[in-house]
């Protein structure tokens, strides 16, 4: 799809309406527990980032670079 419609990898997994198959967010004091379930569970879990007041930022080769807020909203009626 990227390289057909020409749009970065990152556009896609930020704001397309999908990645709540790949990202999610876990309190700090629970990963340890949620990983362990997700493993007994068959499911492969890695932990990436965190989350942070302030700009929405991504590290791409080493520089940080802000992302703007599209993102996707499973709850509006369009």
């Amino acid at each position: 799809v990227m390289d057909e419609l020409k749009i970065p990898g990152e556009e896609i997994f930020l704001n397309f309406g999908g990645e709540y198959e790949i990202f999610f967010t876990v309190d700090r004091e629970l990963w340890d527990t949620v990983e362990k379930g997700m493993k007994q569970k068959g499911y492969m879990v890695t932990q990436i980032g965190e989350v942070w007041e302030g700009d929405n930022l991504l590290i791409k080769n080493n520089e940080e670079v802000k992302i703007d807020k599209y993102g996707y909203e499973h709850f509006t009626r369009g």
